[in-house]
This record gives structure tokens, sequence and C-alpha cells, in this order.
């Protein structure tokens, strides 16, 4: 069993997810002590392996909640960045997107 399956705690959703054959993008906080880019990267290499798509995006000084205005932008860039059909703009990007909260 890997790290982030005992992180998890369960084996379905990385059974699942090992399944999934679509894109997948995961963003990481810098500051992260939870779930560094390590993680990021493992999950990324064990459990979405078969997915056709796979990015890894590191937010700069950002812990595992996004806390703070700054990180809040970031927050709310992903899901525009990740639906988008064209990534024609710099992702992450702390001058774009919307402050969620303080």
């Amino acid at each position: 069993m890997t790290f982030l399956h005992r992180k998890l705690g369960t084996k379905r959703l990385p059974e699942g997810l090992s399944k999934f054959k679509g894109e997948v993008y995961v963003v990481v906080g810098s500051g992260n002590q939870a779930l560094g880019k390590e993680v990021g990267y493992e999950f990324i290499r064990s459990v979405i392996s078969s997915a056709r798509h796979k990015e890894l995006h590191e937010a700069p000084n950002c812990d595992h909640y996004f806390s703070g205005s700054k990180n809040s932008k970031i927050f709310s860039q992903a899901p525009v960045y990740a639906f988008s059909e064209e990534k024609t703009f710099k992702f992450p990007d702390y001058s774009k997107g919307v402050m969620l909260y303080k």
C-alpha cells in the first residue's frame, strides 16, 4: 500500500481513479507540509496513471489550505484553467483570479 493509499484511508477511491481516462490537474502549495509536490507526483504516478493528460502545478508560498487572499485567487483560477479548452494563460498567477476570502 502506497503512502497516498494510507493517507486516503481506503482503496476504493484510488481504484476508481486509476481507471479514469480523462484529464487531471493537481495543484499543491509549495509550503504544504501535509501533501507537497512529492505526494502530488506520487498521486500522478500511482493513482491516476491511466489518465490521458496529467499536470502538476505548484503554488508558491501556499500552504495545504490555500490560506490568505493571494492564495484564494489561485484557488479560484484552478477550475477555470482545468476546464478551459486552450491553456493560453499562465497558471498559477497571483495577478489574476478572484479573491474568495482573506
